[in-house]
């Protein structure tokens, strides 16, 4: 059944607030050992929005389980639409803290509630893909992405047999984040139409 005119702004409408609604990734401090000392643990799950493609944004998590009942967590804020990787982070947490405060807040904002568990080989390939596609209009992923991707060691992303496609309509498409001035949009703009269309 086709949406009329109107139904389909209400459906751009819920869309552009649900990008409103994504939070922005505070970056932790990275005391101690890197996220290169856990890679070696069982992996504990993969989490992704089920509704990443449609909105263009969301967070993936790749955490592994460690003794004593603690996750090591690598964050990722994807944009699948642009800029590929715009937040980062890695971080140690309690299991009970993970399994209840972090999510919370990692699923604080989005309405179709919980995320979905992925294959890690398929979160993996979102995450490097993403980054390639924002890399062809010069976009690089944020600063602390080489911090958190080391846990993901060993994963391979070929496994995964899902195809994604990046940009929308198979075109970079942009949205203004709520942490991103006029200028960084103009900034951002130019940069795509100086680049490949």
């Amino acid at each position: 059944m086709a949406l009329s005119a109107k139904q389909k702004q209400k459906k751009t409408e819920r869309k552009k607030q649900k990008r409103k609604m994504a939070k922005p990734l505070t970056r932790l401090s990275q005391q101690g050992p890197s996220a290169h000392s856990y890679a070696r643990y069982p992996l504990h799950e993969c989490l992704v929005p089920p509704d990443l493609f449609d909105n263009g944004i969301g967070v993936i998590v790749i955490s592994r389980s460690l003794p004593d009942d603690a996750i090591a967590a690598a964050v990722f804020l994807v944009d699948t639409y642009c800029l590929g990787v715009k937040n980062a982070y890695f971080t140690l947490l309690d299991r009970e803290y993970y399994d209840g405060g972090f999510k919370e807040e990692l699923y604080d904002g989005y309405a179709d509630g919980e995320f979905q568990r992925t294959h890690p080989s398929c979160a993996m390939k979102i995450i490097e893909g993403a980054k390639a596609y924002a890399a062809e209009y010069g976009f690089q992923p944020h600063k602390d992405y080489h911090k958190a991707i080391p846990l993901l060691k060993g994963i391979d992303p070929a496994a995964c047999p899902v195809k994604y496609d990046f940009g929308h309509k198979g075109k970079p498409f942009y949205i203004q984040g709520p942490h991103e001035s006029d200028s960084d949009t103009r900034r951002i703009m130019k940069r795509i139409q100086t680049h490949k269309s």
